[in-house]
């Protein structure tokens, strides 16, 4: 053989980007796979049906009758009960397991809701689907990803404080940074409310259910 070479994946940009963004990637896949089990238990389980059918009842009332800072408030607190939950989830050990049930279980709900707006009303409810649902939804699927990537890794890091080698960094410090991330991504929590709350007043009127 005139010579031969070891072939390395340290250089590959596909696997230093896989290494970067492993753990985007897996929470973007179990939201992925929560909007398809909500959309497969739609059909399968009637008491799902009638849960999505409820929820897009209170959706719709509220959209047709509220005013926009109802929509407003009432889309904020519904995002910030998960918001919540994620942040507090990595506040404690079990955050690596907690933080991507959530995204879960916030796939399942919009995996429902626009499963029942498809099979419910065709393309009247693919069109509210594509105007007013998924906008916001998108938004605050994108964030709650992020927010759990930083759950995991700040509970990760409070797990390796019962281990024999401990951690060397401030657990101080790293709180105080993840909770300043937390404040910044708020922001666009509150983007995602109002995008809602917007759409939802100016489009609702064109929807006749």
């Amino acid at each position: 053989m005139r010579g031969s070479r070891v072939l390395s994946l340290n250089g590959v940009k596909g696997v230093n980007f896989l290494r970067e963004n492993g753990s985007l990637i897996f929470l973007t896949l179990i939201f992925v796979l929560g909007v398809l089990s909500g959309a497969l238990f739609f059909e399968k389980q009637i008491a799902v049906a009638d849960y999505a059918k409820n929820q897009f009842t209170n959706f719709l009332v509220l959209r047709q009758k509220g005013t926009f800072f109802a929509i407003f408030f009432s889309s904020l607190i519904n995002l910030l009960i998960y918001f919540g939950a994620v942040f507090i989830a990595g506040t404690s050990v079990v955050g690596n397991i907690v933080s991507p049930f959530v995204i879960m279980w916030f796939g399942f709900n919009f995996g429902t809701l626009a499963t029942h707006l498809y099979s419910g009303f065709a393309l009247k409810g693919i069109a509210f689907s594509a105007i007013i649902l998924i906008p916001s939804s998108a938004i605050f699927a994108l964030i709650l990803v992020f927010c759990s990537r930083e759950a995991m890794r700040f509970s990760l890091l409070l797990t390796r404080l019962f281990t024999p080698q401990g951690v060397s960094a401030s657990v101080y410090e790293n709180f105080k940074s993840y909770c300043i991330k937390f404040l910044y991504y708020l922001i666009f929590v509150v983007l995602s409310a109002t995008a809602d709350a917007l759409l939802s007043t100016f489009f609702i009127k064109f929807f006749d259910f």
